[in-house]
């Protein structure tokens, strides 16, 4: 996604194409279901029903409109922060069936979008570039302060009370997907509104990136997991080389995994509805609709071994994130790093 549109981002034809996707993303109907999951790891409790709920500005007074997805039964779950392609733009409900795979592991997942319906989406698709460099700036200030808001906050949500104990604030997840990361280094190499301090792990999904090309390495030392789907990097390219996973695993110094999967592309995460979007208008290089499924599946257990390893200390599931025999895709890149970030 990103890595094409900031290819086409000045061209007319380019912003007609980005615009067109973005309203029928967002004013589409949204509906999150609670899905199950297959037990990768006969170790780790996972809950077969999920659900989610949204607080949104009007209704809740927060900066940002977030969905909240959470194992039906209670616990004590670890948080993670989600932020959508586009810099937050597309909404996190289009990731609906990935983010409740990953809560029925056992965490509280919070989609943060950067639009909730209102006329700034537009304002922003036509603004000039160095406008639109400044609200780009401010945009990771609002999405920081949202992290932080849902921090103060996420217990006082009536849809949680009697499901949801307090959040195990210390294994705190920032994770993204393409141009959300943009967001998310901006966070972690500023430290703004503190989120910084309070992190304990990042997870980039085909992430990318212009400003981490200049981007000094990231001083917060937390653990980090940077993965690509080749086919991003096909044209119409929505990975640009250079900006993207190499870049981000790079910038981090500490514990770190990067990892690149042949046979997928950059929509093949979203929801089957919005994968077939962007699979019949070209927008990104997709896979068939025959493994999608089996994909989520895959990006899930990567996703969960890395915080268990990381964050729990479950030292059996580095396997799947550092050995190819356990991991099910053919790759064209795997390293790790077990600097310790103590």
């Amino acid at each position: 996604m990103s890595g094409f549109w900031a290819s086409w981002n000045y061209s007319r034809h380019g912003r007609c194409l980005r615009f067109s996707f973005l309203v029928i993303s967002v004013l589409l109907v949204l509906q999150c279901e609670g899905v199950g999951k297959e037990h990768f790891h006969s170790f780790q409790k996972t809950y077969n029903t999920t659900t989610s709920f949204t607080v949104t500005p009007s209704q809740n007074g927060c900066p940002l409109k977030t969905t909240v997805y959470y194992p039906v039964a209670g616990g004590s779950f670890s948080p993670i922060y989600f932020i959508g392609g586009f810099g937050g733009v597309q909404p996190a409900e289009t990731y609906s069936e990935l983010l409740s795979k990953i809560a029925s592991n056992g965490y509280v997942v919070m989609g943060i979008d950067r639009f909730s319906l209102s006329g700034d989406l537009e304002n922003e698709l036509w603004t000039r570039p160095s406008e639109r460099t400044l609200q780009v700036d401010k945009s990771s200030e609002r999405f920081a302060c949202q992290i932080q808001w849902l921090r103060k906050n996420i217990d006082t949500v009536p849809e949680l009370h009697g499901t949801l104990h307090s959040p195990n604030w210390n294994k705190t997840t920032l994770m993204c997907h393409s141009k959300g990361c943009d967001v998310i280094l901006k966070i972690l190499e500023n430290n703004i509104a503190q989120v910084a301090d309070m992190a304990k792990a990042a997870i980039y999904l085909d992430p990318f990136s212009i400003h981490s090309r200049k981007a000094p390495k990231v001083k917060v030392r937390i653990p980090s997991f940077s993965y690509l789907s080749a086919l991003s990097e096909k044209f119409p390219t929505c990975c640009i080389k250079g900006f993207g996973y190499r870049r981000f695993y790079d910038l981090m110094p500490c514990v770190k995994v990067k990892m690149d999967v042949q046979g997928f592309g950059h929509c093949d995460l979203l929801d089957y509805k919005y994968w077939e979007l962007c699979h019949k208008i070209g927008f990104c290089v997709t896979t068939n609709d025959t493994r999608l499924e089996e994909y989520k599946n895959f990006l899930q257990k990567e996703v969960t071994s890395f915080l268990s390893w990381t964050l729990d200390g479950v030292t059996e599931v580095k396997k799947y994130l550092t050995d190819p025999k356990y991991i099910p895709f053919p790759l064209l890149d795997l390293a790790y790093n077990e600097t310790k970030c103590e």
